[in-house]
């Protein structure tokens, strides 16, 4: 999904993975939780290719233009835990979390300074997490979620979407829930006069750091007694919320950086993102209040397939320039809460987890 999906996090990835929308850098289409391209702070389109390159044929200059209003991303992340909103899901035990999102442009004009003023895309996303221990196989849960994205005079978003969750077991949809969000904050801080800086090319024109709340209705029309099961279930309430306070902070590498034989490392990201949750049943000992508060640090590594393989006009071309992002992270979580699997009971311990991410944007 970065349950920043991708979005989005674990890293903002992972954030947009498996958590609800992450805050993206202000150079790519947005929330966070594509979220895969997006956590990576990509560039794509057209205007990437060579001035110089050969006209393509019919079928490549119709994907090619498809791709000027679409995106497509797929994630695969590796995380040493698998933290949901507090919930250490796996307990101490390793993940993997898989992810496709796409996002299509329906801004309805296509000048710079309107489109400037205001953006509206489409964002859908699928994802699923997965234990990798055995034992875990009853815990696999899965997320789909659609979302309008606007964009207004650059800087500010207002998000607005859906999600269904699918808890475990993975086929007993008793257990499953709606949401739905509204999303809103600012993407990056412009500056009044732009400020040069050693080291970079150009002016620096805005801080990016993004800070963004999200707050989430859940609600669900089924009711089923408590179970024996490791989370013992009671029955949901009519609807609850939880509330979301998301940072961001991507600081760019300097021009001076060269780039790599495989790709280039862009920037580091760092992230910082709170839950709180309103109502104390709907999962048994959990508690009122801040459910979730983690820190995160991550390093993408960048690899343009068209560049560095030539592949771009080959069969990568239908789908524009492509990119494999490989982002290490790091993450502390204070009081993750984590069913003991002997007594039944809830206890809360501060925890460091990492892993990798291994995107393919398109």
């Amino acid at each position: 999904m970065r349950m920043r999906m991708v979005s989005a996090a674990a890293p903002l990835l992972a954030a947009a993975i498996i958590l609800p929308s992450a805050a993206a850098p202000r150079d790519e289409a947005p929330r966070g939780e594509g979220a895969v391209g997006n956590a990576a702070g990509l560039e794509g389109g057209a205007a990437a290719r060579d001035a110089g390159a050969p006209a393509p044929g019919a079928l490549e200059g119709w994907a090619r233009a498809a791709k000027n209003r679409t995106s497509l991303s797929v994630a695969n992340i590796f995380t040493s835990r698998d933290l949901w909103r507090g919930i250490n899901w796996f307990g101490h035990d390793p993940a993997y979390l898989l992810g496709g999102d796409v996002k299509i442009d329906l801004t309805p004009y296509d000048e710079r300074e309107r489109r400037d003023a205001w953006e509206i895309r489409l964002h859908a996303m699928a994802a699923l997490a997965d234990g990798l221990k055995s034992g875990n196989e009853d815990l696999d849960r899965y997320k789909v979620s659609a979302a309008l994205e606007n964009r207004f005079y650059r800087y500010i978003d207002l998000d607005i979407g859906y999600e269904h969750y699918g808890l475990p077991p993975f086929g007993d949809h008793d257990r499953d829930f709606e949401e739905l969000f509204i999303r809103a904050g600012f993407n990056a801080l412009p500056l009044i006069k732009p400020i040069p800086v050693s080291g970079y090319e150009k002016p620096i024109t805005e801080i990016p750091l993004a800070v963004h709340y999200g707050a989430y209705s859940g609600f669900s029309s089924k009711s089923f007694a408590p179970t024996n099961d490791r989370f013992g279930f009671h029955g949901y309430p009519n609807n609850w919320w939880w509330h979301n306070v998301e940072f961001n902070l991507a600081i760019p590498f300097p021009d001076a950086v060269p780039e790599r034989t495989f790709g280039v490392l862009r920037c580091l990201k760092f992230d910082s993102t709170m839950w709180i949750i309103d109502r104390v049943n709907v999962l048994p000992g959990l508690k009122d209040g801040i459910q979730d508060t983690e820190f995160g640090l991550a390093l993408p590594l960048i690899c343009d397939l068209g560049k560095w393989c030539a592949l771009d006009r080959c069969a990568w071309g239908f789908f524009g320039e492509s990119k494999i992002v490989v982002e290490p992270f790091i993450r502390y979580a204070i009081d993750a809460r984590h069913l003991d699997r002997r007594t039944k009971e809830w206890s809360g311990d501060d925890e460091f987890f990492g892993g990798v991410a291994l995107a393919c944007v398109f």
